[in-house]
């Protein structure tokens, strides 16, 4: 049995921070894993290019295709599925990943043969062995398949993860891609993760609707897997880190076992305040860098979305980490509503608590999201192309291009030269002008600038009326056309 998984290109629109953050395909490794007793191959497009993707697609030597997709690689995915279909009618197609798991019914087309909901390695194995002996796939829980043309929703499984089960990631299949991967300025980094879920609930997150609470991992099962990693630097890849109740027990094991690597976090900023003294000491032990979702300075704005910390946590956290020396990547939100004031209170917060990571995320209403059965009736493109949070699809009171004016125009002050040397704090990326990541952020804040023209662009879901059209939750039926 031969098997392809592949890590879907950006589109061409999408702006994402390509070229600043490139970690490795954490979740096909896994896949690949349980599968070892297969032919399997993990095609990385983001290191192999699509070139390469069409050419293997097109030498039906392949039983099973997967794909990982989140929402801004949807169209690209139909158009690859179409693609390996008419290359051999009889491989089978498989998608999963967070976008599927909460709006199946964008990925309801005739080429795809089963949609994988929430994790896939307990299920991969099953649906590879169904297929193998030709027998169905009404026994393999938590998924949905095709059957006479038609999309089958299998039994729903529990939602839990058996993390304590699983191999280890099979990483010895891209280990010629092993230094291509890097996190700003942290250059040839390792991702691992910890635990799954988070204990809260913004609207525009889709992490608690298709995971149940937090499940973590158990401590000794890290420090081996983190004896197997080469990387001086780790990036756990958590939803919300400071929220695993074991992380006690993992840092006595760390120092116990002496393992001496640079550590990359996400985790909410209340969290950083009841669990300073862990923060403290997991410093020590090699913390470098914190992401923090502040999502805005703002009350009203922290309100609008159910965000669990407050402006003064927000701010306090913050202290926290710049009394530990600890870089902050902090991630901020700018929504809608937004006018030239409020730009500019946030250049404000940025210079008075010297923030020199830094990521805006347009409010995004992802399909399957809290937000997006909010704010259906105010969103302007449907086109998943530009999903990717640097483009603004809801109706802005500026004028769009006025929008991301400001939006650039923050950048360009946050990220200058002179600011930040200034500061004397850990820069993001070298300041080298003939560096790749300043060509890149240079790029990035162009394609800013000419964002507006693409919420132009149409595609196949504006024929979308209802949000059912979009997550399958009634009818179930519904297939693109």
């Amino acid at each position: 049995m031969n098997i392809l998984l592949v890590r879907v290109p950006f589109p061409k629109m999408c702006l994402g921070f390509k070229g600043l953050t490139e970690l490795e395909p954490l979740q096909l490794e896994y896949l690949a894993a349980e599968l070892e007793e297969y032919n399997v191959k993990i095609l990385d497009t983001w290191v192999d290019g699509e070139t390469k993707l069409l050419k293997e697609m097109s030498s039906k030597k392949w039983d099973i295709i997967g794909f990982n997709s989140s929402a801004v690689h949807i169209l690209q995915m139909h158009k690859y599925a179409k693609y390996a279909k008419a290359a051999n009618s009889k491989v089978l197609i498989l998608v999963g990943g967070e976008q599927p798991t909460i709006s199946p019914g964008m990925y309801n087309i005739p080429e795809i043969d089963i949609i994988i909901f929430g994790e896939g390695v307990s299920k991969i194995g099953k649906i590879v062995s169904a297929f193998k002996s030709g027998s169905g796939f009404e026994n393999v829980p938590g998924i949905a398949y095709r059957k006479n043309g038609t999309l089958v929703f299998a039994e729903k499984d529990s939602g839990l993860s058996c993390f304590n089960d699983y191999k280890f990631p099979n990483r010895e299949l891209l280990s010629k891609y092993r230094n291509r991967y890097f996190l700003y300025g942290a250059r040839s980094i390792a991702t691992v993760v910890y635990s799954l879920g988070c204990p809260h609930k913004c609207n525009f997150c889709c992490v608690w609707r298709k995971q149940i609470g937090v499940q973590t991992r158990n401590p000794q099962l890290i420090i081996e897997e983190l004896k197997t990693i080469k990387e001086e630097w780790v990036f756990f890849c958590d939803d919300n880190f400071l929220a695993n109740t074991n992380i006690e027990e993992f840092l006595d094991l760390l120092e116990e076992n002496n393992i001496r690597k640079r550590y990359i976090i996400e985790c909410s900023a209340e969290l950083i305040i009841t669990k300073e003294k862990l923060v403290e000491r997991f410093r020590k032990l090699g913390l470098s860098t914190v992401l923090v979702g502040l999502e805005s300075f703002s009350e009203k704005d922290l309100e609008y979305v159910n965000k669990a910390a407050s402006v003064e946590q927000n701010i306090q956290s913050l202290c926290i980490l710049r009394k530990y020396n600890i870089d902050c990547l902090a991630s901020v939100i700018v929504y809608p509503q937004w006018t030239k004031k409020d730009f500019d209170n946030l250049w404000q917060n940025i210079k008075r608590e010297k923030i020199t990571f830094l990521h805006l995320q347009c409010l995004t209403p992802y399909p399957g999201t809290e937000l997006f059965d909010e704010t259906f009736d105010q969103i302007n493109s449907f086109n998943m192309d530009i999903y990717d949070m640097e483009h603004m699809v809801l109706n802005t009171r500026m004028s769009l291009k006025s929008f991301y004016r400001e939006i650039a125009k923050i950048y360009i002050k946050t990220y200058n030269p002179i600011r930040l040397i200034t500061l004397n704090r850990n820069l993001p990326f070298p300041l080298n002008p003939f560096h790749r990541s300043a060509y890149t952020m240079f790029k990035f804040i162009y394609g800013i600038f000419q964002a507006h023209k693409h919420s132009e662009v149409k595609c196949v879901f504006d024929k979308f009326k209802t949000i059912d059209e979009f997550t399958l939750n009634k009818d179930r039926n519904h297939e693109i056309r």
